[in-house]
């Protein structure tokens, strides 16, 4: 019999992304309210903020610029203003295995944003909240690489198998590696990011959600797009 203390397994899905340009949020949103799977919206819109951690040597991004079948990225996320009093954030890993994913999730202590998320702050952050032992551990060797924010649109399919989010607004954060001090901003441009999330049970029924909107997958990272305009002049090397 197992053991009552077992970790369950992590639920892998799909997660199809597609990069959308030269349509605005209210074309994208009256394409989507008319799709044939009637896609409600479970949320109300809100703004995503995101600290991404990495090696000094970038392992995450170059792992997943190569397309590394197995990669993962870790952040901090919280809702709401970017700056200021932070009282929900949570540690994430996002784990890629082949075209499936995962997320790891653990509640972080509150904390300050600022202009200055140094990797010291982080650090002071994770250490002081409730995380178990090999989470820490495995975040010790990280520093802060990345500060993004968007807006993000939720929406469900009616029979509740599939799930979208439409981004917009997406701007980069880049922290200097040495001042460790927030620079300037960087800002994607006129482009929606669509993701579709759905089990895998239901991949032979996936594709009616792309082809109703007439949308082709694209490959796209916002942590990679970030770092590679960020440090590389928009070149993912």
């Amino acid at each position: 019999m197992a053991s009552s203390t077992a970790k369950a397994a992590p639920l892998y899905r799909y997660e199809r992304k597609f990069v959308l340009e030269g349509a605005s949020t209210a074309t994208l949103l009256q394409r989507i309210a008319s799709h044939p799977l009637l896609f409600i919206r479970p949320y109300p819109p809100r703004r995503v903020n995101n600290v991404y951690l990495d090696t000094p040597l970038l392992r995450d991004f170059f792992n997943n610029v190569d397309g590394n079948a197995s990669r993962r990225n870790t952040r901090i996320r919280w809702y709401g203003d970017l700056f200021g009093p932070v009282g929900r954030a949570r540690l994430e890993f996002k784990i890629k295995r082949g075209l499936v994913g995962t997320k790891q999730s653990f509640p972080l202590k509150p904390f300050i944003a600022t202009r200055a998320m140094s990797s010291d702050i982080v650090r002071d952050i994770l250490r002081q909240s409730d995380l178990p032992a090999e989470i820490l551990s495995e975040t010790t060797s990280l520093e802060s690489s990345l500060i993004n924010q968007y807006y993000r649109y939720y929406f469900a399919s009616a029979d509740g198998r599939f799930r979208l989010t439409l981004d917009e607004d997406v701007t980069f954060f880049p922290i200097a590696t040495r001042a460790h001090s927030l620079l300037g901003q960087v800002q994607e441009g006129e482009k929606h990011i669509l993701e579709l999330k759905y089990a895998p049970e239901h991949e032979p029924q996936a594709h009616q959600v792309p082809d109703a909107l007439g949308l082709r997958i694209a490959r796209n990272s916002k942590y990679a797009v970030g770092i590679a305009a960020c440090r590389f002049h928009g070149t993912l090397i």
